[in-house]
């Protein structure tokens, strides 16, 4: 009797690993979308928001740096 109550507490213990890792695993799989694929506002905030960017990925050859 207490080798299938054993048993029984280390299948259900196994499964509990199971399902909670792979849920670990799927959530990390979800990532950010890439900031450089989003569209950028109209207007002056969109102009801003792209000057930005050049000056982080150019601050060695940018003008403005």
């Amino acid at each position: 009797m207490l080798k299938s109550i054993f048993w029984l507490g280390v299948v259900f213990c196994s499964l509990t690993i199971i399902t909670v890792g792979s849920r670990v695993v799927a959530d990390d799989d979800q990532a950010a979308p890439d900031p450089s694929t989003r569209h950028l506002p109209p207007g002056e905030l969109g102009r801003l928001i792209e000057l930005g960017r050049e000056l982080v990925e150019n601050t060695k050859d940018h003008p403005l740096s």
